[in-house]
């Protein structure tokens, strides 16, 4: 718990709370700010997936890489006063503010998604939301691959059918590399490449997967200093405790179809069959029931 206190005992030894929440418990105990009212006619075995994996992938898209759109300073120029007044009378012809504004990019933004698990498919379901018009799944797990193009992803590759670093294929692929790059598997090698696989003056890059703590990147700064961007991510950019009533609304207006990622449905005392099922590379999300 936040007061460094837990709950739970065991044979009475103390068992620590999993992220304040410990969802395997048929009872538990978790501060009130982690909790959400969602809406009482959604589906808990299938809205269940709103709460981590989904939106921790679809926001990474619309939230945090902002998929589709980018920040347009329209009166950038040395000279700051000529082109502030300028741009007020502008402003005042038209009417429009003078500020920085958001306008949506040209037809043809390229999304590179690096991992398949159900997080990294969530982040192709956003990508298409966005309006992503080439979004290249890249995996090692072939089997994967019918699932990414059934929600969005228009080309499937797996690095290890190449000769030459994905992050190359992906430049000759594209002409200039991606507009944005996604980092869903955990590993400071992926990051590495997926940064260098981004457009080397205007590409984003998205760091979603969690690598082993300690970790570092050694990244060459070269990477950086040309004008890509590397940033990062928790669960999405949500504010969850406000926004996964929305999404859940959003789920039952039939915005996104979330049950793409549920491959198998297990009575919980199966629970290591399910986990069997995911490091085998079987199964997206497995949804145990009490």
């Amino acid at each position: 718990m936040p007061d460094k206190t837990t709950r739970f005992t065991c044979k009475g030894k103390q068992i620590h709370h999993f992220v304040w929440n410990s969802t395997f418990a048929e009872y538990t105990v978790v501060p009130e700010y982690t909790l959400a009212k969602i809406d009482a006619a959604a589906p808990l075995d299938k809205v269940c997936l709103l709460a981590c994996g989904f939106s921790t992938g679809y926001g990474a898209a619309i939230n945090t890489a902002k998929v589709g759109i980018q920040t347009c300073r329209k009166y950038a120029h040395r000279n700051h006063s000529h082109t502030l007044k300028k741009a007020i009378e502008t402003s005042s012809s038209h009417r429009r503010p003078t500020q920085p504004h958001v306008m949506q990019v040209k037809p043809g933004s390229t999304c590179a998604i690096f991992g398949l698990g159900g997080v990294g498919l969530s982040v192709v379901m956003g990508c298409k939301a966005a309006g992503a018009s080439r979004i290249i799944a890249i995996d090692i797990n072939k089997d994967k691959f019918a699932k990414a193009k059934e929600m969005g992803a228009t080309e499937c590759i797996n690095p290890r059918d190449f000769k030459k670093p994905i992050q190359q294929v992906l430049t000759e692929m594209t002409g200039h590399g991606v507009d944005y790059s996604f980092e869903v598997v955990g590993s400071t090698d992926t990051l590495i490449a997926a940064l260098a696989s981004c457009n080397m003056n205007t590409g984003v890059c998205v760091m979603v997967g969690v690598s082993p703590a300690g970790s570092t990147v050694p990244i060459d700064p070269f990477l950086l200093l040309s004008g890509r961007t590397c940033k990062g991510t928790v669960v999405g950019g949500w504010k969850m405790r406000d926004s996964l009533p929305r999404l859940v609304a959003s789920y039952l207006e039939k915005k996104f179809n979330s049950d793409l990622l549920i491959t198998h449905t297990l009575p919980f005392d199966k629970i290591n069959e399910g986990f069997e099922l995911l490091r085998a590379g079987k199964s997206i999300r497995t949804v145990l029931l009490f």
